[in-house]
Order: structure tokens, then C-alpha cells, then sequence
């Protein structure tokens, strides 16, 4: 059984907690290795929920999911699906990244776009590889602390990444690709499209052959983007951005970004700014 780290958190009382594609949910307590959970399906996000570590809710490909140990022996005895409403149709490629809560208590996630090479089983907008087979994949969505699914904004390719900056703005990276000439950072919008038209497959009453989701009337709506990943150079798969939020205990970074890229085995670090309303910024390697 591989390992396969792909999400972590850090409970108040210093307990990790490790998702992984395979080999379920881990904690590290008091120095130990302990496994929370089995039978998880590619966990690429957690959010903890109490000090310890005992209630996690986490993102699969088919739902997002709350675990909690009941009676204190260390292991989830509870499951409960948070949100599923979203299309998952068994596609590798269909990830659910994420995942974060915001100040009203709403966990957000963003929804990938399948790999199918059968050109009748998804939208792919004239591209040759990502595309949709509905159920708003390529969207940031939301769930509401009621349990009600909520669609955010879309045209978004292989969102690997979701975090916020010092002041709550919500970032989302997403991934090179068809309509995407790099790999990029964009500012999260209500309402929003990012690029990519596989997506717009999922707006109500709309299909494949739809007049109204054709790339001519929506290339001029792009949202442009906050940081632009130079392709190759820094960054293929980049992931989560992490605030440094230490105050200067970790360097003269307090505020910066900090982000991981997959293919490069890379870290790089994020100067934003605002100016009139507008987000930017730069990119440097950190690490490699």
C-alpha cells in the first residue's frame, strides 16, 4: 500500500492529520502514527474541525465527507456525506481539490475536469484532452454549513489549488492546458468564468451543442488572472497556496504565498498586492 500524501492540516493541540490517495486518513499524535480511516477515495483536501483532530471533513472524488470518532479509540466510527451533489462519473482525472471554510462556515472546493479519450463521453469544448460530462466539473462550488450546494464561478481547467490571502480573498491555481497557456492564480469571483468552456456545459438547459456556451461569446469574459506560473520553468502541477502567516518568525515573508508545484518537485513563494481593487503579483522559486 503506497502512502501517497495528498492533503494535511494541523489540529489546535498538534495533532497532524494526513490524507492520502489509497491508503485512507492518518494521524500523527504524540509521535505515533496512527491510521483514522479506510476506505477513502483520493483524498486531496481536509479541514479539521475541532482541537484534536477527532471530527475531519474531507474531499473525495465522489463527495465531501465528515469523519468523526465517536467513542475516543482513535479511529472514525462515523461517515456522513456532507455534499454530494456535484457529478462524479468515474473518470480518474475528476478530482475534488480543496478544501477551506470561510468566515460564514461555507467549506469551498473546486470540481476538476475529466481525461476521457472517448470524444463522446465528455464536452471538450474543441480541445483534445479535458472536458465535461456535466455536474459542474471545472467549477469552484460551495456548500453551506445547511448542507445546500451552491455553484461559485466556472471555466476552470485542473483547479489543483484553493486557499486565502491576509485579507480573506479566496485564490484558486489551476493547472497549464488547452486555454490555459500557463499554469496561473486567479482571484475567486461570484459569478466568474476563468477560461476554460468545457465547463459551461453544466449552466441550466445547456448541452454540447448549445449555441449559447460556444467559446466566441465567453473568450471576452475570461477573468484575467492575479499571478501568471511560468510553464516548465517554476511550475507544471502547482497545488494549495499557504499563506505565511508566522509574523515573522519563518523570515521576512509574513503575508507572501507559498505553493508547491507536483511535476517540479518545486516551491515557490508569491509577493501579492492590490492595487484599485485589482489583485497582482510576482512569482520566485523558493526551493527545488
Amino acid at each position: 500500500m503506497l502512502f501517497e500524501p495528498t492533503a494535511i492540516d494541523l489540529a489546535a493541540d498538534g495533532t497532524l492529520v494526513v490524507g492520502t490517495r489509497t491508503a485512507g486518513i492518518w494521524r500523527l499524535r504524540d509521535g505515533k502514527w496512527q491510521c483514522f480511516a479506510e476506505g477513502t477515495y483520493e483524498c486531496l483536501g481536509l479541514h479539521i474541525e475541532d482541537d484534536r483532530g477527532d471530527r475531519i471533513v474531507i474531499a473525495q472524488k465522489p463527495e465531501l465527507t465528515r469523519l468523526t470518532d465517536v467513542d475516543g479509540d482513535g479511529f472514525a466510527d462515523r461517515y456522513e456525506t456532507v455534499c454530494d451533489a456535484f457529478g462524479f462519473h468515474g473518470d480518474y482525472h475528476e478530482y475534488t481539490h480543496g478544501l477551506i471554510r470561510d468566515a460564514q462556515g461555507n467549506y469551498l472546493f473546486t470540481l476538476n475536469l475529466c481525461h476521457s479519450d472517448d470524444p463522446r463521453a465528455s464536452y471538450k469544448a474543441g480541445g483534445n484532452f479535458m472536458g465535461s460530462m456535466g455536474g459542474y466539473r471545472g467549477w469552484a462550488c460551495r456548500v453551506t454549513p445547511q448542507g445546500q450546494f451552491q455553484p461559485i464561478a466556472s471555466g476552470l481547467r485542473s483547479p489543483a489549488g484553493l486557499g486565502s490571502w491576509t485579507d480573506g480573498t479566496t485564490l484558486v491555481v489551476d493547472n497549464q492546458g488547452e486555454y490555459f497557456g500557463s499554469s496561473k492564480i486567479f482571484v475567486l469571483k461570484e459569478n466568474a468564468f476563468y477560461g476554460h468552456p468545457s465547463s459551461l456545459v453544466s449552466l441550466p438547459k445547456m448541452k454540447p451543442s448549445s449555441t449559447p456556451i460556444r467559446y466566441e461569446f465567453w473568450k471576452n469574459r475570461a477573468e484575467r488572472c492575479a499571478v501568471w506560473l511560468p510553464h516548465n520553468r517554476y511550475a507544471n502541477s502547482p497545488g494549495h497556496p499557504v499563506v505565511d502567516r508566522s509574523a515573522g518568525a519563518f523570515g521576512p515573508y509574513a503575508g507572501q504565498l507559498f505553493l508547491g508545484d507536483q511535476t517540479q518537485s518545486s516551491l515557490m513563494r508569491v509577493d501579492l498586492q492590490s492595487v484599485d481593487n485589482t489583485m497582482q503579483g510576482s512569482v520566485m522559486l523558493f526551493g527545488r
